[in-house]
């Protein structure tokens, strides 16, 4: 287990940055999307060099009304106007 902004403690199945940007993001949330990451095997980076992880795409579908891969992309992470290449 690791500790990350604010205290909280998610799984040590991701890197230091990873687990910074969920507690950032996610708040008290981020132990949830922590455990999809490591029970369904969905740890992976998005895109090399920024935080994004598959299990934040699990999580937005099932939990916070997040329809498409463009919502995901441009809403949630931005990805779609930092990277335009990767997006």
């Amino acid at each position: 287990m690791k500790s990350t902004h604010g205290g909280k403690v998610v799984p040590a199945v991701m890197d230091s940055a990873a687990a910074r940007h969920l507690s950032c993001a996610y708040g008290t949330l981020a132990q949830r999307v922590a455990a999809i990451a490591q029970n369904e095997n969905l740890g992976k980076r998005l895109v090399h060099g920024y935080p994004y992880l598959e299990a934040e795409v699990a999580y937005c579908a099932r939990n916070e009304y997040c329809e498409s891969a463009i919502d995901f992309i441009a809403r949630r992470t931005r990805l779609a106007f930092l990277e335009t290449d990767a997006a």
